[in-house]
């Protein structure tokens, strides 16, 4: 069987125009097309004049326009006639897909050639030399005799010499406004490092944001060195936060599988449209997904044009969609790794939401419950193994201040969305933290025939506590089972008249209580658990309590209060105690025994804790002698603890806390341990009192500890401490509610008098690294209040 062919048939006619329309069907193009032609002539020739050892010489582009003729020029490599036929006249070859053209940084390697120009272009004529003082080759073709039958490119030779180059000079179709031209090349060429003209004016050479890529660094406090990979990339990257959580992402290398290569880049959020450039030269703005909206400026000679030129290729855009990936991570630590950071920043939730990267939370602060200070996630889920956590998204408030009150810690979490199901995330997963919202209920009644006679008497105890303490008349205390671990809870929408009070005998607290019944403790502890747990749930179901005779209630509770603060280190946090309570009628104190103090004068130093030594000397400058020391021959109390007494008793001593551990083995059991002093007003109350040397218990429960004083067996007197930490004693096998008899009897000094801290409870009270803040309540019972509790 014969055969026989022909070749590919081409009709330039139809060919050439559409390929332009595509491609170059602008002038603006057209400019680009030979402007980037030109830009590759030129690293091609620097590349050569480097690996030669050769100085490089003052390259430069300029760019002629007048009105419909545009005249390009450069110093670069130039070009042969064999050249021009082969890769400049032609479609689809390039002289740039070579080794030197790869490591010169050349720009475009796609081979569309000259013939796409005639989109925009009439006649185009092309002037080249290779060398330096040579004749030149001209080559010149016109659009409507383009035929690939009969000859229409034509060269000849320029007698006249010139230098390396290549110029080509276009007659456009159309005009071509210079000033249109400037702004569309400009943002092109503008961080090219060699000069560029365009009618005489230099439109390149500016600073290139990636020049001194330690300069955006600068100022920024928080900063964090980092190499991510993603995909077949690895990048190498700096990465800062201002303190506004602002971070800026510096790049310098790039690894794509085991090839390193240079990654200049600099990225920050703003809405900057993020610039791929290649040696400088602009390739296009490129489209990327950004958690942080990250844009800016990246150079690598790994990015490349499409044959259009105003847009990246697929494994471009690929490439850089994973650098902003290595960013975003980088981004994610960084910002992750400080409180200040992580809550400044909101598009860290958005990121660990997407990801599921919710363990990166742990230095988010969030707000609980009945604090004034914000703590962090980390710190809840470090003391989550031994307290329960809850968190709200925004509830009843007396449901979160019993919870508190019963040492379950209650998280508020943040009004913003996101950030909520993050905080949410983190405690459900890592604190096996339970929602708050939905009310507490009683599942079951228990009868009274279930109870034993002490839970009883604990039940109408309240009831006469409701009624004699806080003017609550008609209340009804309940025994039932309740959800959600509650150990009371009052129902809402109640009237005074109709008030019921559930209370969970099953509940550790309340057994607790219970249990010390008979104990001189008891009535000072029912009274503690009326006042922490059923009080806060009383005013908020009786709309009667909000009125003028509730706040006039409140006074009388809370007119003996004053708040102290043991603080060896910060001043700030005694000056921020006054301005919240100027206008209390508490008072704030410096940590001694004078008269209250402006804070701006107060100066707290480790010298308001006072040893043992310390108040011998102070006793020897103040001129008190043991030998004046009177004895008493018919004591058990030794000679030493009967001067050491003395002494004190005639001394003023200024600081708060007494520390007679040093001398233990000489005054023991009398005098040892710790001690505290009275604030202001509870030594001038309590004085005749105290000077009675009535039994002392301590007795504990949530967040408060007081100093009951008995006499004839009977509480006649409160020193209601509350701190801002649950109060768990040091010694195993005591409870969290509980009541201890002190042995030890306070200490008198000149003006004030000190009460042994119990041991189990020292940390609570001695100040070490950081700031004490105790509040300080004091009052009388009355024969009332104490007939209630023990009838």
């Amino acid at each position: 069987m014969s055969q026989h062919g022909h070749p590919l048939v081409v009709n330039l006619e139809q060919i050439l125009p559409l390929l332009a329309k595509e491609i170059y069907s602008t002038p603006m193009a057209f400019l680009r097309e030979n402007l980037q032609n030109a830009f590759d002539a030129v690293r091609i020739q620097r590349y050569r004049e480097e690996m030669e050892g050769r100085s490089p010489s003052a390259h430069r582009i300029s760019i002629e326009l007048n009105e419909t003729q545009a005249e390009i020029s450069d110093t670069g490599n130039g070009m042969t006639p064999a050249h021009m036929k082969e890769f400049y006249w032609s479609l689809g070859r390039s002289a740039k897909n070579t080794p030197e053209a790869v490591a010169a940084g050349v720009v475009g390697t796609f081979g569309i050639g000259a013939m796409a120009n005639f989109g925009v272009a009439q006649d185009l004529r092309l002037v080249s030399r290779v060398d330096d003082d040579t004749p030149g080759t001209v080559s010149t073709a016109s659009r409507d005799k383009l035929s690939t039958t009969e000859d229409c490119v034509f060269y000849s030779e320029l007698e006249e010499r010139g230098p390396r180059g290549t110029t080509v000079v276009a007659q456009l179709t159309e005009v071509l406004s210079a000033t249109d031209a400037r702004s569309y090349i400009q943002p092109i060429v503008r961080y090219v490092d060699f000069p560029i003209r365009l009618n005489g004016d230099i439109i390149s050479q500016e600073v290139s944001p990636w020049a001194n890529l330690e300069s955006h660094h600068l100022d920024h406090d928080h900063r964090l060195p980092f190499r991510g990979t993603a995909g077949n990339v690895t990048i190498a990257c700096e990465i800062s936060a201002n303190r506004n959580g602002r971070p800026t992402v510096t790049t310098h290398e790039i690894k794509i599988e085991e090839e390193v290569m240079t990654f200049l880049g600099v990225l920050r959020p703003g809405g900057e449209a993020l610039t791929a450039y290649r040696s400088g030269f602009k390739l296009a703005d490129v489209g990327v997904s950004s958690i942080y909206g990250l844009g800016g400026h990246v150079d690598c000679s790994a990015l490349k044009p499409t044959a259009g030129r105003d847009t990246l290729d697929a494994d471009s855009k690929a490439l850089i969609q994973r650098v902003i990936e290595v960013a975003e991570r980088g981004i994610s630590e960084l910002l992750s790794s400080t409180t200040a950071l992580a809550d400044s920043n909101a598009a860290l939730f958005r990121y660990v939401q997407t990801h599921g990267l919710y363990e990166v939370l742990s230095n988010v602060s969030v707000r609980t419950y009945g604090s004034e200070d914000r703590t962090t996630l980390g710190q809840i889920r470090s003391t989550s193994g031994s307290q329960e956590v809850f968190y709200s998204r925004g509830g009843d408030n007396s449901i979160m201040e019993v919870f508190t009150k019963q040492g379950k810690l209650v998280v508020l979490l943040s009004s913003d969305s996101q950030r909520r199901g993050c905080e949410e995330t983190f405690l459900q997963r890592f604190c096996s933290a339970k929602l708050l919202d939905a009310d507490v209920i009683a599942t079951r009644e228990v009868p009274e025939s279930e109870l034993s006679e002490t839970q009883l008497g604990f039940l109408y105890g309240v009831q006469a506590v409701l009624r004699v303490r806080y003017l609550v008349d008609g209340a009804t205390v309940r025994p039932v089972e309740l959800t959600r671990g509650a150990a009371v809870w009052v129902p809402p929408r109640q009237t005074a008249d109709a008030l019921i009070i559930w209370i969970d005998m099953r509940h550790p607290h309340v057994g607790r209580v219970v249990d010390l019944k008979g104990r001189r403790g008891y009535t000072a502890l029912v009274d503690l658990f009326v006042r922490d747990y059923i009080f806060p749930l009383v005013k908020t179901a009786l709309p009667s309590m909000t009125s003028d005779g509730f706040d006039l209630l409140l006074q009388r509770l809370q007119s003996n209060k004053e708040i102290m603060v043991l603080d060896l280190d910060d001043i700030k946090l005694m000056e921020d105690l006054r301005a919240k309570h100027e206008d209390a009628p508490s008072v704030v104190q410096r940590v001694s025994l004078g008269s209250p103090i402006v804070a701006s004068e107060m100066s707290i130093t480790t010298t308001d804790v006072a040893d043992a030594s310390a108040i011998e000397r102070r006793a020897a400058e103040q001129g008190v002698q043991v030998a004046d020391a009177p004895q008493m021959p018919e004591s058990s109390m030794p000679g030493e603890v009967q001067s050491t007494r003395h002494i004190l008793a005639q001394i003023e001593i200024p600081e708060k806390i007494l520390d007679y551990r040093s001398l233990e083995n000489v005054l023991a059991p009398w005098i040892s341990g710790w001690y505290i002093g009275l604030t202001l007003d509870a030594f001038s109350y309590y004085k005749d009192i105290l000077e009675r040397l009535p039994s002392i218990s301590f007795v504990w429960g949530g967040y408060r500890g007081s100093f009951v004083f008995f006499e004839r067996e009977e509480g006649v007197l409160y020193y209601d401490a509350e701190f801002s930490a649950l109060l768990r004693p040091a010694t195993e096998g005591i409870g969290e509610t509980g009541s201890i008899e002190l042995t030890r009897d306070p200490l008198f000094t000149k003006s004030n008098i000190f009460l042994p801290i119990p041991e189990e409870f020292v940390d609570f009270f001695v100040p070490k690294h950081k700031a004490i803040r105790l509040i300080f309540s004091h009052e009388m019972l009355t024969p009332e209040t104490q007939a209630a509790l023990t009838g």
